[in-house]
């Protein structure tokens, strides 16, 4: 009895250890499920989590090109593309732009509540992931102009409203812009569009410097233009007329023609540079032959092109067209006189609409949209080919030709321009030529944008020595900025340390390239909404007595990726 006793005991004992086995096993199963679904939402974390940082890298990056000027369509196209990656305002997710106090900056947040697979079981039914992105554009530098005219306005129209804002008297601030003809000589200063070297930098095997896209320049439209009214853009002596870079040859007697497009031709039409007035419209144009160029008259071509998408790369900007399609000019070699005489049977009515000239090359209708506009000059395209088409090394054309650019909103009858908020400028690389004898030119040089401190501007010079005496060329830090610039650092003929930042220029720098690297103060800033701030001045004195006729290359950068994640 007792044996037996004992052993049904024994028995009940298993079955109950069984039982507290089985829901041992069982909740352990459940903990292991849950810990296995659990896993499975982490790495649903980290999968969401990359998605977003991608989109949050791709949105801020694509926004952060248009600061700091345009900080509306940074904020709009950074939204654009989180949305186009899946990542839109609503109930769960939320996505936050915002410029940065280093105003090239752009910050993009990410938000998304997610729903865990197994995290209910734990009490986690959902979990919020958030990533940020910090993007900085560090873009092509605007050169030469915050107003709305590049180069010289030779007619004074700043009574007239075509310039509102430039920095001296009289809007002269004493040079124009330069193209050279292909077969022109990279030592008389073009450095970018002339394919032969004569003994210039980078000419170890063809010219290095060459460009085949000729220059670009930009002209920069406000938000909100006047209701109603339509831009105008014009080029002022578009046609290269050798007239020599000093206004003394071709023109005898061309003072005194009668011409419906000059009743002021007694000035206009003026000989030599030494007169005030007449030097207002001697724009210089100056053929080169012999060891110097083919002697062959350029054929220069203006293509318009719209706003892009793609700021950085002027090449994408579509190619205008109706009003606004290219033009090219034919250069010019003969005596003026007769050409520009209506009374003459020799007269040509078409060089005496363009010569010593503004020539509307481009009217766009109302509403105008907003952006950046692009002027490219190139000489490289024969006469009748498409002037936006591929450059044609063979083009003939040995000379440079100068000439200025303006732009405007008109009323219907393209009259009563109103230039306020347009500005015009070089896109990171210009070509000036300076004609005024004792010449002190003061030019806006670049423009450096706010939270630029702690960066370096890389400006670069081509020729600047054909003056009869040396020169002084100084870089002066915008006067809105807080700062001054010093330390700066020479390479090429002046090496080394530039205290100063300033440069005295000689003959050792006839066709050879002048770097300054000026280090940018950290508490730099300026107001990237004002146009006319933030502007790097050069001073350039060519000193009492000087004659000059200098055309002279210059490029600037600031140094760093062009666009790249900060944080």
């Amino acid at each position: 009895m007792n044996l037996r006793a004992v052993a049904v005991r024994g028995d009940d004992r298993d079955k109950r250890e069984a039982g507290v086995v089985l829901v041992w096993m069982a909740l352990m199963i459940a903990v292991l499920l849950g810990m296995s679904g659990l896993s499975l939402d982490i790495a649903n974390w980290y999968l969401q989590g990359n998605r977003e940082q991608k989109a949050a890298d791709a949105a801020a990056l694509a926004g952060a090109v248009f600061l700091p000027d345009d900080p509306g369509r940074a904020f709009s196209t950074a939204r654009d593309l989180a949305s186009r990656n899946g990542y839109t305002d609503d109930t769960h997710t939320t996505v936050t732009v915002s410029q940065e106090p280093k105003h090239s900056q752009l910050r993009v947040t990410i938000t998304r509540e997610i729903k865990n697979f197994f995290g209910a079981l734990l009490h986690l039914p959902s979990t919020t992931i958030t990533r940020t992105s910090v993007a900085e554009f560090v873009g092509p530098v605007p050169m030469g102009s915050p107003a709305s005219t590049f180069g010289n306005e030779p007619t004074g129209a700043t009574t007239t409203h075509w310039s509102n804002i430039y920095n001296t008297d009289d809007n002269q601030p004493e040079f124009w812009a330069n193209v050279a003809g292909p077969q022109s000589v990279k030592v008389n200063g073009d450095a970018q569009q002339a394919l032969w070297c004569g003994g210039a930098d980078n000419c170890s095997n063809g010219n290095a410097d060459y460009s085949s896209n000729g220059y670009f320049y930009v002209v920069r439209v406000p938000s909100a233009p006047p209701g109603g009214n339509r831009l105008a853009i014009e080029v002022y002596d578009p046609a290269f007329v050798n007239v020599g870079d000093h206004c003394t040859d071709h023109l005898g007697g061309a003072a005194a023609v009668s011409n419906p497009y000059a009743p002021d031709a007694g000035v206009r039409y003026g000989i030599g540079d030494t007169d005030a007035a007449v030097r207002r419209f001697c724009s210089g144009d100056q053929l080169f032959s012999g060891t110097d160029g083919d002697g062959v008259p350029p054929t220069t071509s203006f293509v318009l092109r719209a706003p892009s998408t793609t700021p950085w790369e002027p090449t994408s900007y579509p190619v205008m067209s109706g009003a606004c399609a290219p033009k090219q000019y034919r250069g010019y070699d003969q005596d003026l006189a007769g050409a520009l005489d209506s009374s003459s049977g020799a007269y040509d009515a078409s060089l005496a609409q363009v010569f010593r000239q503004w020539v509307r090359v481009c009217t766009i209708d109302s509403p105008v949209p907003a952006g950046d506009y692009i002027v490219q000059v190139r000489t490289n395209v024969r006469l009748g080919n498409d002037p936006a088409g591929p450059a044609d090394t063979t083009t003939p054309g040995g000379g440079h030709n100068r000439f200025a650019l303006r732009a405007a909103f008109v009323d219907a009858a393209g009259t009563n321009p109103q230039s306020d908020g347009i500005s015009i400028f070089g896109n990171a690389s210009m070509a000036i030529y300076a004609n005024a004898p004792n010449a002190r030119t003061q030019f806006h040089l670049a423009r450096v944008p706010s939270g630029s401190g702690g960066h370096t501007l890389s400006l670069n010079f081509f020729d600047v020595a054909d003056a009869s005496q040396p020169g002084t060329l100084s870089i002066i830090a915008p006067p809105d900025s807080g700062v001054t610039f010093s330390n700066c650092t020479g390479i090429g003929p002046a090496a080394g340390a530039l205290p100063t930042c300033s440069v005295t220029t000689t003959r050792a720098f006839n066709g050879r390239w002048q770097t300054v690297k000026v280090p940018i103060p950290e508490g730099y800033s300026c107001d990237d909404t004002d146009p006319r701030a933030c502007w790097v001045r050069i001073e350039y004195d060519y000193g009492a007595g000087s004659t000059v006729q200098d055309t002279t290359t210059w490029t600037a950068v600031i140094e760093g990726d062009p666009v790249r994640l900060v944080e």
